[in-house]
């Protein structure tokens, strides 16, 4: 599983999220306050079981927030994950991007996540859009690459002077 969480506040903190299967996340790409008031982080869990009864992941806060989205993906079939590289970046132009990332294996997984306060288009950059919630603001996309140097990117709508947060993890 992969966690992104973000909310629209530059203060709060949050603890690592737990589930009723009792697995463990770790921290996957540091929680980075951006500009104008958008907060997130992503967390991740290795080889999870199938659970019978479900799992529910729950995620704690502290401080001030508004606008929390809390957005959990699947992945079956990965090596032992390791992180490799993160890299975040906010601003407030009409394209987000979520900065550089660097890999040196092949078939590595990069994982975006956005928030803002306008609108995103599908991410760009041969990067697969999964979640795309405008209620919320906060996108999710993925994509599979050999070596090199990557960058996550979305258009924004709406509003194209809000700002924004993106986050990319290999």
């Amino acid at each position: 599983n992969i966690i992104a969480i973000s909310w629209k506040s530059a203060a709060g903190t949050i603890e690592p999220p737990t589930d009723t299967a009792g697995n463990k996340y770790s921290e996957a790409a540091q929680l980075t306050p951006g500009g104008g008031n958008l907060s997130q982080a992503i967390y991740f869990a290795k080889k999870i079981p199938a659970a019978d009864a479900g799992n529910t992941v729950e995620v704690k806060f502290s401080g001030g927030r508004l606008g929390v989205n809390v957005c959990v993906a699947e992945y079956s079939g990965l090596d032992d994950p390791i992180v490799e590289g993160t890299s975040s970046r906010s601003g407030s132009n009409n394209s987000a991007t979520s900065g550089p990332v660097t890999t040196t294996a092949a078939n590595t997984l990069l994982f975006t996540a956005g928030t803002t306060w306008g609108e995103f288009g599908n991410a760009r950059n041969e990067f697969d859009t999964r979640e795309l919630t405008q209620r919320l603001d906060a996108l999710v996309a993925d994509r599979i690459v050999n070596a090199g140097t990557y960058e996550a990117e979305a258009p924004k709508g709406g509003n194209t002077s809000s700002t924004w947060l993106m986050q990319v993890v290999a």
